[in-house]
C-alpha cells in the first residue's frame, strides 16, 4: 500500500517522457511558423529528458520558499498561479513540487502566445487533477483575474526590448493585493559583452553526450537522428536573444510601478538549461529577484 507520502509525489511527478513525445511529435502541427517556434519547441523536452534526466529547472529552493511564505501570509491552502511564458510543462511541475507536498493546492493561469505549449501543460495537469486556465496569448496584452504569483523564468529575453517595461506594467495590473512576481533570469551584467552562440567545439561535445545516452537507452538509428536534428535546432536558439541589462531591469520596474523586495544570486548546482551552456551560466548569473508592487 502506498504511504501518502507516495501519493502526494506521484500527484505532483511530470511524466516528461510522454510529455517530451507529444511536442516532438506535434509541435510542427501546433507551432504558428509566424513565430518560428517549432525547433524550440520539439526539441526542449526531449534534449531536458535525454540531456539532464528531466531535472526541474533552475531555482526550486528559491520557488518554494517564497510560494510557501506568499501561502503562508494567504492562509488559505490555496494560490492562484500565473505562468508568464513557459518553455515546457517543467516550471509546473516545480511548483506542484513545491507546493502539494504541504498541502498547498496551486491554481494555474498558463500563459504563452504558442498553443504546443498550452496543449502541452494541458495533458500534464489533467492528469494530475490540477486547476488551470490556459490563455494563448501576447504576455505583455493578456487579461486575467488577479493572481496571487506570477513566475517567469528565462522568460524576459523573448520580449522584444522595446515592450519589456509594458510586461512589468501588465505584471504590475494582473497582480492580487499582497501579490508577488517571482523572477528567475540571467541578466547582462555591467562591463560584460553578450556572449556568442554555441561553439561548433562544445555543440560536437554536447551532441556526443546526448547520442551516448540515446544509445544507451537502446534508440533506434532513425530515433538517434531524428533527435540530433531536434537539439541542433534547439540549440540554434542559443545566444541569439538579448539579455536586459540588469540597472535597466531594475530602473524599468520602478517605471512600471514595481519594486524589488528581495534579490539574490543563484547559488545553485551546474546549469540545466537544455539551451544554456556552463560558461554562458558563468558569465551571465542566474539572478533570483521577488517583486512587489510599490508603495
Amino acid at each position: 500500500m502506498k504511504s501518502s507520502g507516495d501519493v502526494v509525489t506521484a500527484s505532483s511527478q511530470e511524466p516528461l517522457r510522454e510529455l517530451a513525445r507529444f511536442t516532438f511529435d506535434f509541435a510542427p502541427h501546433f507551432c504558428d511558423p509566424a513565430h518560428g517556434c517549432a525547433a524550440y519547441h520539439r526539441g526542449w523536452s526531449t534534449v531536458r529528458l535525454f540531456e539532464s534526466g528531466g531535472t526541474l529547472p533552475a531555482g526550486f529552493d528559491f520557488f518554494r520558499r517564497e510560494l510557501l511564505d506568499l501561502a503562508a501570509e494567504r492562509g488559505t491552502g490555496r494560490l492562484r498561479v500565473m505562468l508568464s511564458g513557459a518553455a515546457d510543462t517543467g516550471q509546473a511541475a516545480l511548483v506542484l513540487q513545491a507546493l502539494r507536498p504541504a498541502g498547498i493546492e496551486p491554481e494555474f493561469v498558463i500563459v504563452d502566445r504558442c498553443r504546443t505549449t498550452l496543449e502541452q501543460h494541458g495533458l500534464f495537469l489533467r492528469l494530475r487533477g490540477v486547476t488551470a486556465e490556459y490563455r494563448q496569448a501576447d504576455a505583455v496584452d493578456v487579461s486575467v483575474l488577479p493572481v496571487d504569483a506570477i513566475l517567469a523564468h528565462s522568460f524576459i529575453g523573448f520580449i522584444p526590448e522595446a515592450r519589456r517595461e509594458a510586461l512589468f506594467v501588465t505584471w504590475n495590473r494582473l497582480l492580487a493585493p499582497g501579490g508577488r512576481v517571482l523572477v528567475s533570469e540571467r541578466f547582462l551584467q555591467a562591463g560584460v559583452k553578450p556572449r556568442s552562440p554555441i561553439s561548433p567545439e562544445e555543440r560536437k561535445a554536447r551532441m556526443a553526450r546526448l547520442v551516448a545516452v540515446l544509445e544507451a537507452e537502446g534508440a533506434s538509428s532513425r530515433e538517434v537522428q531524428e533527435i540530433a536534428v531536434a537539439a541542433e535546432g534547439l540549440w540554434d536558439q542559443s545566444g541569439k536573444r538579448r539579455k536586459m541589462p540588469v540597472d535597466v531591469f531594475r530602473n524599468s520596474l520602478a517605471a512600471a510601478g514595481l519594486r524589488v523586495l528581495r534579490e539574490a544570486a543563484d547559488q545553485g548546482p551546474e546549469n540545466v538549461s537544455p539551451v544554456a551552456t556552463n560558461d554562458l551560466a558563468e558569465l551571465h548569473p542566474r539572478i533570483e529577484a521577488v517583486l512587489v508592487r510599490a508603495l
